[in-house]
């Protein structure tokens, strides 16, 4: 794969491919991932034509200032990779209107965030 020297890609990739289990996270800005993630995701087009992540499963978790319709379409950017690569991928909770409430104060996405939590762990 082509790499930058400077940063830290090669041991992301090689923790990749050890892995069974990848979870991402991302905001949903302006109905995308963040600029990092896509950095990231546009960083792993070396193992696009690969089966080196075949298999593997992908969990996903957005948060968004806005409505879930709106933070669906960071999850479908995610999804979108997950197939890229041929992953596993699970669909976990959305956090919407994080502006407005906090997080901790939403019982119902701390329950579905638990939930995933022994999901994954039970893997």
């Amino acid at each position: 794969p082509t790499r930058r020297s400077s940063d830290l890609m090669d041991s992301i990739y090689k923790k990749m491919l050890e892995a069974d289990i990848i979870i991402i996270g991302s905001p949903n800005y302006f109905d995308s991932v963040s600029g990092l993630l896509k950095d990231f995701i546009d960083r792993t087009n070396p193992f696009y034509k690969t089966d080196a992540f075949e298999g593997k499963k992908l969990y996903a978790v957005v948060s968004g200032g806005m409505s879930k319709e709106h933070s669906q379409k960071v999850m479908n950017n995610i999804h979108s990779f997950a197939n890229a690569h041929k992953m596993e991928f699970t669909e976990g909770p959305i956090c919407e209107h994080s502006e407005d409430k906090a997080a901790k104060e939403q019982k119902e996405l701390i329950a579905e965030l638990k939930q995933l939590g022994k999901e994954i762990d039970s893997l």
